[in-house]
């Protein structure tokens, strides 16, 4: 069989790669003592392997694919050439296998936690005068707030990571209301295929209608070239409120915590492939070993159901691999068997 090759890279990955290359370029200097101007490829590339050690795979991989990438759209000299061979022989092996950071993400979003962050960012009065609830101004005008609220929201209950947003869309080919989404990961060839869809149909009409009204909204900010600024204000948002509601927490719910709740909700009803299958990975050990836990789950009485033609393919990618490990959380701790309990409706 003809291995996979990867797709070429989007304009979001080659905007990405390059500016990942000029941050190699200012690290090299300042490693090096140089001005950036002096900075050669050949530098980098020396750079890059001697600070692998204090980087993951993952960011090693990242960098290296970006390096590669530059050096592939410049005329290197022979030295460049020779440097570039070096670094693409060169396996992941020699960065970290574990992050020494302590993550700052928090897998899970509570309801608990959720109704806290919405009274801060929604429902309090910002500069109210004492004795006069009524004075100051909503913690809901200000934009960033009420976006990254509705944002995590809809995180929560589709399992979309959220730059995705900007290429959803809501269809109704059959009737039923689809969300279909470009897998973001597919041109590094970690998804099934380049699209998912999700049937919304279990969702309530008004629900649907939030979801529609978060991708005009979001994908309006991509036309006016806002984006990136949006995004930035919402995470900062939520930021500014984890550390006023939980100023001794480590761990912060962010955009993607919605991902990682969606993820523990689905996989305490659905199977390995259905949740793979949801949250458009090509192994079903990615949500087991990286994702939110079951034992997490909410008792959510709305999920999506994916496409059977995209369980298909995840169970035929992943036919005669070694199983992925349990889910961890609440079908191991009552007995059940984590990928038998299913709900084909996606309904509890």
């Amino acid at each position: 069989m003809t291995p996979r090759q990867p797709d070429p890279p989007t304009a979001e990955t080659i905007a990405q790669y390059a500016a990942l290359v000029e941050r190699m370029r200012r690290l090299t200097g300042r490693a090096a003592g140089m001005d950036i101007d002096q900075v050669t490829e050949e530098d980098m590339v020396e750079w890059l392997i001697g600070a692998a050690k204090t980087y993951t795979k993952r960011t090693y991989r990242l960098y290296k694919a970006a390096l590669l990438h530059h050096f592939d759209k410049v005329a290197p000299s022979p030295a460049a050439r020779e440097a570039r061979d070096r670094l693409a022989a060169i396996s992941d092996a020699i960065a970290l296998k574990h992050s020494a950071r302590v993550a700052t993400k928090k897998k899970s979003a509570p309801v608990a936690d959720l109704e806290k962050l919405g009274e801060y960012m929604l429902r309090r009065r910002i500069g109210a005068k004492p004795g006069d609830p009524n004075s100051g101004i909503p913690a809901s005008d200000i934009t960033a707030n009420r976006l990254a609220f509705r944002w995590l929201m809809a995180g929560q209950a589709t399992g979309l990571r959220p730059s995705e947003w900007l290429t959803a869309k809501i269809d109704s080919p059959d009737g039923r209301p689809w969300l279909v989404v470009n897998n973001a990961k597919n041109t590094q060839g970690r998804t099934f295929g380049p699209t998912r869809c999700l049937d919304l149909s279990s969702l309530p009409a008004n629900r649907i209608q939030i979801l529609r009204d978060l991708i005009e909204e979001l994908q309006g900010y991509q036309r006016e070239g806002q984006f990136e600024t949006v995004m930035t204000d919402c995470r900062k948002a939520l930021w500014r409120a984890n550390r006023a509601i939980w100023p001794h927490r480590k761990r912060h719910i962010t955009l993607y915590s919605g991902r990682h709740q969606f993820s523990a909700n689905a996989k305490s009803k659905m199977s390995k492939e259905e949740v793979a299958a949801l949250l458009g990975h090509r192994s079903t050990r990615t949500a087991a070993l990286h994702y939110g836990y079951a034992s997490d789950a909410l008792d959510r009485l709305f999920l999506p159901v994916p496409l059977e033609e995209n369980v298909e393919k995840v169970r035929a990618l992943n036919a005669g691999k070694e199983p992925a490990n349990p889910w961890r959380g609440r079908q191991a701790k009552s007995g059940d068997a984590g990928d038998e309990s299913r709900n084909t409706k996606g309904t509890s």
